[in-house]
């Protein structure tokens, strides 16, 4: 039996958001931090803040409250 898979994206002239940021948007909420679901992700640190700021910047704010050092 043959499966349908679609795949949806958001773009403005380059990729704003996908598989990919859906997936660090739910690591960070699992994890509580974008250090912690960089690493869960296998992603570094710096590609998971830009991500972020992207997706916040697309949608006009902040996304998550955040505390240094503390994990929410």
């Amino acid at each position: 039996m043959k499966k349908i898979k679609i795949k949806i994206w958001i773009e403005d002239d380059e990729k704003i958001f996908g598989k990919g940021n859906y997936e660090l948007l739910k690591a960070i909420e699992e994890c509580g931090s974008i250090n912690q679901a960089a690493k869960k992700l296998n992603m570094s640190y710096k590609k998971a803040w830009l991500k972020k700021e992207q997706t916040q910047d697309f949608l006009g704010g902040e996304i998550f409250i955040s505390k240094k050092g503390v994990q929410v």
